[in-house]
Order: structure tokens, then C-alpha cells, then sequence
């Protein structure tokens, strides 16, 4: 499993790389979002999930395809009782291809990810590979909405029976503001 997510990794960047002739968003524009995740685990009870109470989420577009993105993870486990479960973020680099420039922005996008995060539950280390592909909306004045697949799968590194690999996937979607460079923003369409 670990060598397919790395060849379609591998695969998928080299192709969004090749792709820096499009228009997509203005080098040096700032994303500020929110990105509301509730999620359930495999072996949870009918009505147990978590629920991310910081859901921060920072992207820098380093040109007009690349970008960096840093999200925060604060879960809030919802059953019996309520306590924090996982601690942690994800690191993603989107690649927009297939863009439109006008009025609004817009992208498609395909991201390489990395999560990293502490569970109190199990005790263990999350760590997740996976690709994310999806859709970027920038309004002209600014309002962003972002909305994504995640599929990849996650290692537990717990010392119980919850230990392995997992399938991992979600669906991601943030809203926010993108902050751009009022002198470029003319050219930027």
C-alpha cells in the first residue's frame, strides 16, 4: 500500500508540475479559511465522531499554479463523554491546472498531503499520506470557498489492536478570504 500512494504521489506531481503554462491564482496571495471537519473512526459506536473546535487553515500561493497549504487539527470526541482526541495538521501543496481567469478566480486542483497528529484515545501517532483533489472559488472581492476528496490511508502507531494501516479519506471544504497584492491584482485576470 505504501508504494502505490508513493508512485501516484510521484505521478500526480510530476504532472501538475509540467502544467505552469495556465492561469490559476496571483503569487503571493494569502488564504485565510476556516474548515469545519466532523469525522468518525471505524471502530466508534453509532453515534460517537469528532469534531475539530480549530479548524485554521493558511494557504500561500507561492506562483500562479502552486501553492502551500497548513491546516490545524484540534478533534473533539462526541460520545459518552466529551474529550480531546487528536492533535495535529496537515500539510498540503495544491497544483491548479485547468483554470479560468476572469472576474473570479478559480481553480482545479490536485495536492500531495501529509498529516501528522498525537491521538489521546489510542495514545499512538497519526500519520496520513494522501492526494486531495478539488476546487478553489475566489470571488472578485476576495471570499473563498474551497471544497476537496481526500482518499490516501493513515498509519496508527498505537500500541493496541488499533495499530496499521487504514484506508483514509474525507471530504475537505473551507471558507474564507483570499488577501491579494493590490498593485498585481489588475494583472492577475
Amino acid at each position: 500500500m505504501k508504494t502505490s500512494i508513493l508512485k501516484i504521489s510521484l505521478i500526480m506531481l510530476v504532472l501538475l508540475l509540467g502544467s505552469n503554462h495556465v492561469n490559476a491564482q496571483q503569487k503571493g496571495a494569502l488564504y485565510l479559511g476556516l474548515g469545519p471537519d466532523i469525522t468518525t473512526e471505524k471502530e466508534y459506536e453509532k453515534g460517537e465522531f469528532d469534531i475539530n473546535v480549530a479548524p485554521i487553515v493558511l494557504q500561500y500561493y507561492l506562483g500562479k499554479t502552486v501553492a502551500i497549504r497548513a491546516s490545524s487539527m484540534v478533534n473533539l470526541h462526541i460520545g459518552d463523554g466529551t474529550e480531546v482526541s487528536q492533535v495535529g495538521g496537515q500539510l498540503a501543496v495544491p497544483v491548479y491546472f485547468l483554470s479560468k481567469s476572469s472576474s473570479a478566480i478559480s481553480g482545479i486542483y490536485l495536492a500531495p498531503l501529509v498529516g501528522v497528529s498525537h491521538n489521546y484515545i489510542s495514545e499512538g501517532k497519526e500519520i496520513t499520506p494522501a492526494g486531495e483533489a478539488g476546487y478553489t472559488w475566489i470571488l472578485p472581492g476576495g471570499f473563498t470557498m474551497n471544497m476537496g476528496l481526500q482518499l490516501g490511508a493513515t498509519y496508527f502507531t498505537a500500541n493496541d489492536e488499533t495499530a496499521g494501516w487504514r484506508n483514509h479519506s474525507g471530504i475537505k471544504f473551507s471558507l474564507g478570504y483570499t488577501f491579494r497584492n493590490k498593485k498585481s491584482d489588475e494583472t492577475a485576470y
